[in-house]
Formats: structure tokens, C-alpha cells, sequence
């Protein structure tokens, strides 16, 4: 097939005659080269632009027409943009004290419509144009101290005038500049303070042993005023359970255990409270008198002796140490721990009858007759004790016999 468009290329070219081309079969013919696509393409493109043009006159005429014809003019109500949910809300700028000829004419509304009584009919017909044009532009929010323009959707109706109304200069100021308009700084966040009320913490905090035990000692308190002793004594056995340490417990209960002669109970209670603080004098002055009632004047000793340490100023400790050492006749460490307790209380009668009874005991006559004296002269003795002592001195006043 090729050979044969060929020749017929070449009989063409060379202008072949009629007889010539009717020499060759029916079915054979020439091939014509083949149409360009990009033709038809330019040619449907130049028919699309025609049909809109067409039909965009054909819409701006009808416009116009409806522009042309007079209106009533309505005031329009300006409606606020949309904010955006995420942009922070400005606060709106307080109005500005000036002339009322100055607030009038910065009104958007009033601005826009002067400049709008001065169009007519045919410019307003161009300006639609324009505004069509410029349809398709996003509408940006702009700050609330500037002018908020119109929305596009709404056609600020004029009416048409045969003659254009005459604005003097003084109510038209000249526009300010972007520059020059006041903006209004966002507000500066609030610090809170520290008079400020923290939030309120509803987790439930847990509660610690020490507070446990002080709620249970309260507890026994409250049954000790009602007259309940019982309940109140397993209250503060139960703060002490909580937290042996707990001394407002600890008295109460020996309290109770001493009224009701529990005293082996009580002895039981001492021993454990020194033994987890021995730091402790007067516990341990109660566990000795405790083992005195029971006869253990040497084991009161020990107990004594044991909490020694820790005294620091207690004439009272001092003398009760004494008076136990006089007991086991151990007169010259008496003397010593009643000299001590009556250099904190020196106007003690009964310790210096106490200190008397040893000096005599160790063979100091006159110190003792001096001890004794003293005691007389502090008149804090009853008169068993003032009779006792009044004894003594009339013993070491005597005459020794040979």
C-alpha cells in the first residue's frame, strides 16, 4: 500500500491528467495527510470565550437596568465578621473625646453613604462591575479599632438624583491614615496572686498514724466529760496502738489505771514508755513509786539512777532519790542528792528535815542540829513533823553522858 500512495503522491505532483488518474482502479485514491488536532482545539476555545463574553453582557446589562431605576433607600445594619474560634477576642478601643462635627464623619456608616450620594447612575454601574470582579477574594477580619467594611452581600441601595447634593468642607475632614489610627493594645494577662484562694483539693489525703491516734485521743476526752471511763479507756488505748509516743494518751490512761488500783497495769504502761524514750525523768519517777508500794525500794533505786542522765533542774527528782537512798541507809549519798534539791528550793522544810535525819545518821551532829533548825524555822511542817524534829534538836542539845 505504501508503493501504491506513492505513485499517486508522484502523479500528483507531477499534475497527472484526468486520463491518466482514471487509468488506475476504483479503490485506489490518493490519501490526504491528516488534519492537525490543535485546530480544532484553537477553534472550540475561540467559540467558549465568544459564548462568555456573550452571556457576561448580556448579565452586566441587567444589572445596570436594575441599577437605573430609583430605590428606596434602608440604612444597612452592619453585621460583625465571623470570628475565628481559635483567634483570642480584642477588647474594643473606648471611643475617643472629640468634636461631634469629627465623631460624625468618622461613622462608617455616614462615610460610606456621602461618598455614595455623589455616584451616579453610570459610575455606580462600573464600581458593580468592579465589586463583581473582585467577588472571589477571601474576606480578611480586620482589628476592631479600624473601619469593619460592608459585607458584599449586601447592596447599599442610592437613590438616583437629578443633581448632586453640595457638601461643604467642614463636615468632610480628610481621611486618617492607617498609620495614625489609634489601636488598642490586648489586655496584659492577669498573675494571680498569692491573696488569691488555691483551688479546692476534693482528693482524699490519707491519714497518717500520729493523726489517727490525736483523733482518738480527743475521742477519750470527750467520753472522760460525759462520765464514761470505759469508753474512754479504749479510746486512748487504741491512740496508743496508733502511736505509742503519744503522751497526752499515755497520762490519761495511767490516770485511769491509778484511780481504778490497777497499779500492776500501770507499772506495765511506765516500762514501756521507757523503753521507747528513756529520755523521759517523771515517767520514771511514777514506775519507782510504783515498785516502793510494792517493795522494791532497790529496784525504785535503779529506776532512779537509770533516768539520772537526763535531769537536767529537778529539785523534786533529786529529793525523791534521796529519800529513797535514806531508806536503804545509804545516808551519805542522801546528803548529797538533798543538798542538790535544796539549792533549787532552799526554804523546803521537810527536805531539811530530811537532810537532818542523814547528817545525824552519819555522824555530823552539827550540821544536822543547823538542818533541823531550818526546818523549824520554814513552819511547812505539820505538827507531827514540827514535834519529830523539835525531838532531834533536844537530843543533839543534850549533854553527851560519860
Amino acid at each position: 500500500m505504501s508503493l501504491i500512495n506513492q505513485v499517486l503522491q508522484d502523479l500528483e505532483k507531477r499534475h497527472a491528467s484526468e486520463s491518466e488518474l482514471n487509468s488506475l482502479p476504483h479503490h485506489v485514491r490518493a490519501v490526504g495527510r491528516p488534519r492537525s488536532p490543535g485546530r480544532t482545539y484553537l477553534v472550540a476555545a475561540i467559540i467558549a470565550a465568544v459564548v462568555v463574553a456573550v452571556a457576561f453582557f448580556i448579565y452586566a446589562s441587567r444589572r445596570g437596568l436594575v441599577d437605573d431605576r430609583p430605590q428606596i433607600v434602608s440604612k444597612p445594619i452592619a453585621q460583625p465578621l465571623p470570628e475565628p474560634v481559635a483567634a483570642p477576642t480584642l477588647p474594643v478601643a473606648p471611643p475617643v473625646a472629640e468634636p461631634l462635627a469629627q465623631t460624625a464623619a468618622f461613622s462608617p456608616v455616614s462615610r460610606l453613604s456621602d461618598g455614595l450620594n455623589l455616584v451616579t447612575p453610570r459610575q455606580a454601574h462600573k464600581e458593580n462591575l468592579a465589586v463583581l470582579g473582585r467577588s472571589s477574594k477571601p474576606v480578611v477580619a480586620t482589628s476592631t479599632a479600624e473601619i469593619a467594611p460592608l459585607p458584599q452581600t449586601e447592596k447599599l441601595q442610592v437613590p438616583v438624583m437629578q443633581t448632586p447634593p453640595t457638601v461643604e468642607a467642614a463636615t468632610q475632614p480628610p481621611p486618617v491614615p492607617a498609620s495614625e489610627r489609634v489601636t488598642t493594645p490586648p489586655p496584659e494577662p492577669i498573675i494571680a496572686s498569692e491573696s488569691t484562694p488555691a483551688a479546692i483539693d476534693k482528693q482524699m489525703r490519707e491519714v497518717v498514724p500520729s493523726e489517727r491516734a490525736e483523733i482518738a485521743f480527743r475521742k477519750g476526752a470527750t467520753q472522760i466529760q460525759e462520765g464514761r471511763a470505759n469508753a474512754a479507756e479504749l479510746e486512748f488505748r487504741d491512740a496508743l496502738k496508733q502511736d505509742p509516743s503519744h503522751a497526752g494518751a499515755r497520762q490519761a490512761l495511767l490516770g485511769l489505771l491509778l484511780d481504778s488500783g490497777r497499779n500492776n497495769e500501770a507499772e506495765q504502761l511506765m516500762r514501756k514508755a521507757l523503753e521507747i524514750n528513756p529520755r523521759q525523768p517523771r515517767h520514771a519517777m511514777v514506775l519507782a513509786r510504783l515498785e516502793v508500794e510494792r517493795g522494791e525500794v532497790t529496784g525504785a533505786i535503779n529506776t532512779m539512777v537509770g533516768a539520772l542522765p537526763y535531769v537536767q533542774s529537778d529539785p523534786d527528782f533529786h529529793a525523791f532519790l534521796a529519800a529513797l537512798l535514806q531508806r536503804e541507809e545509804r545516808h551519805r549519798e542522801a546528803v548529797d542528792y538533798y543538798r542538790v534539791a535544796l539549792r533549787g528550793v532552799p526554804g523546803n522544810g521537810v527536805w531539811s528535815m530530811g537532810l537532818g535525819i542523814s547528817l545525824r545518821a552519819a555522824n555530823q551532829s552539827a550540821e544536822a542540829r543547823e538542818a533541823f533548825q531550818r526546818a523549824i524555822e520554814s513552819k511547812q511542817l505539820n505538827p507531827e513533823l514540827q514535834s519529830f524534829v523539835e525531838r532531834q534538836l533536844r537530843e543533839l542539845s543534850a549533854p553527851k553522858k560519860k
